[in-house]
């Protein structure tokens, strides 16, 4: 597919999810306290007992302290077992160690590709998902380079997707697209997401944490749901600060969210997303 068609194709996508959510472009809000304020955004006092109850099978434990240990890792993952969370993503260095502990479990054990801007060549990128499912990854999250998409240049995100999405298939596992939102426009979101789709990622994710230590808004998921659609899975991660604040994002109509390992109790680097 030629970068014209791809660019006519996610225009169009854009427009319709637009149309969908109305003709002012505004996605659906649920009513907002006197304050005015978006409560998703901020971090809650303390975890709601009836809000957060059963959701650990929706969160995905994130490792990536630059000193973390294999020690604490595999600890960590024997608490993602007792806890019956969906996954725990770490650093590739750390994979053997996940794998270890997760193998037969039922919790996914994933790794990251391009962490932490997508901004190294596909090659490497490539590489790297090949050399994850390898040690025995079932995930792997490819971050998407935000000034390829902010460039226009979505023939090679699209390439880049599409090949990753294939060498991940092939091996029984799932990809993950990972698009900073925080760093894109609103169309841009719309077409990061819809592209992500159509070059067969299983999910999309809303950032790695490292570039914006703010939560998405309820608006952007609702939206990112929209473009998703029902094909593909939507993924929260960055900046969520609390259990409360992960069930907000996922009522809001996200599948998954990926959680710093310190909120579940693994000292590990605030503000940690997918990658």
């Amino acid at each position: 597919m030629s970068n014209p068609q791809i660019d006519e194709l996610v225009e169009r996508i854009g427009d319709e999810i637009l149309a969908r959510i109305g003709a002012s472009g505004a996605a659906p809000t649920e009513q907002k306290p006197a304050c005015g304020c978006d409560h998703a955004s901020e971090p809650a006092a303390a975890p709601s007992a009836s809000r957060t109850r059963g959701l650990d099978a929706r969160l995905i434990g994130a490792v990536h302290h630059p000193a973390a240990s294999a020690e604490q890792v595999e600890a960590f993952c024997a608490q993602a077992i007792r806890r019956k969370l969906s996954a725990v993503v770490v650093a590739p260095r750390l994979l053997a160690a996940a794998v270890r502990v997760l193998g037969g479990s039922g919790v996914r054990a994933a790794s990251t590709a391009g962490y932490p801007d997508g901004g190294t060549f596909a090659s490497v990128k490539l590489a790297e998902t090949e050399s994850a499912l390898r040690l025995g990854a079932e995930e792997v999250a490819l971050v998407v380079s935000a000034g390829a998409l902010k460039a226009g240049d979505l023939d090679s995100v699209f390439a880049e997707l599409r090949v990753a999405a294939k060498i991940a298939h092939d091996a029984g596992a799932r990809l993950i697209a990972v698009v900073e939102t925080s760093l894109l426009s609103r169309q841009e979101k719309l077409g990061a997401a819809a592209l992500a789709g159509l070059a067969g990622a299983d999910s999309v994710a809303t950032g790695t944490g490292v570039f914006s230590h703010e939560a998405p808004s309820t608006e952007d998921v609702r939206l990112l749901r929209t473009a998703v659609g029902e094909d593909a899975e939507l993924i929260v991660g960055g900046g969520i600060a609390s259990l409360d604040q992960a069930a907000v994002l996922l009522a809001a109509g996200a599948d998954r969210a990926a959680v710093d390992g310190s909120i579940l109790g693994q000292p590990s680097r605030p503000g940690s997303g997918l990658g």
